[in-house]
C-alpha cells in the first residue's frame, strides 16, 4: 500500500465520481464496504473467484441498453461498474495493507491479512494489474471526446474522473515506497 495524499483515503468518506447526489454516494459507499469485508472473510478459500467475478462486470450493461461493441469487439467499459470495480480495489487495499490501520489490529488479524496479500499476489495480481491499465488506458482515450448523455463507454468528464481514480488505485497496488505494496513481490 502506498501512503498518497489522495483525497480518497477511504472510499467511506470520499465524494462520488459518477453522481453528484449524496443518497447514491452514501449506498455506493456502503456497498464498496460491504464487498471488501466480504473479501476479508471470505477470500481465497470460499470466494476463490472474487476478483475475476469483479472483473467480468467492467463491460457488462443491462440487456435494455444498446451497447456498441469497440475496435475490439468487446464492449466498453461500464462508467458506473468501472467506478465501483475501483472503489472496491481501493478499499481492499486499505484493510489489508494500510500501514496506519495496522496499529491498531490484533496479530491474529495481521496474520490474516498477510495470507490475503500473498493469496492476491499468487492467484490475481496480473489480472488485477492488466484490468488497472486498460481502465487507464480506455479512460485516457475518452478524455478529449465529448462527454454523452448515454452512459456508454468513459467519454470527457467520466473518462477524466475513472483515470484519476484507476491512478490512485494502481498507487495502491505497485509503487515505489519503502512501504510493502500490495501486488509488488
Amino acid at each position: 500500500m502506498c501512503v498518497s495524499s489522495s483525497p480518497y483515503s477511504s472510499t467511506r468518506d470520499a465524494e462520488p465520481v459518477l453522481t453528484s447526489e449524496p443518497v447514491f454516494a452514501v449506498l455506493k459507499n456502503a456497498i464498496v464496504h460491504l464487498a471488501a469485508s466480504v473479501f476479508v472473510h471470505a477470500y481465497p478459500h470460499v470466494s476463490p473467484t472474487f476478483f475475476s467475478t469483479l472483473l467480468a462486470l467492467l463491460r457488462t450493461y443491462p440487456p435494455s441498453l444498446a451497447v456498441p461493441s469497440s475496435s475490439t469487439g468487446a464492449a466498453p467499459l461500464n462508467p458506473q461498474t468501472t467506478d465501483l470495480f475501483l472503489r472496491i480495489l481501493h478499499e481492499v487495499s486499505l484493510e489489508i495493507s494500510d500501514a496506519q490501520l495496522r496499529l491498531n489490529k490484533p496479530t491474529s488479524r495481521l496474520q490474516k491479512d498477510t495470507e490475503l496479500r500473498d493469496a492476491v499476489r499468487e492467484r490475481d495480481a496480473a489480472g488485477i494489474a492488466e484490468a488497472v491499465w486498460s481502465v487507464i488506458g480506455e479512460a485516457l482515450e475518452g478524455v478529449d471526446a465529448p462527454d454523452q448523455e448515454l452512459k456508454v463507454g468513459l467519454k470527457g468528464k467520466t473518462a477524466r474522473e475513472v483515470a484519476e481514480m484507476a491512478v490512485r488505485v494502481a498507487g495502491d497496488y505497485v509503487c515505489a515506497s519503502p512501504l510493502p505494496p500490495l501486488l509488488h513481490a
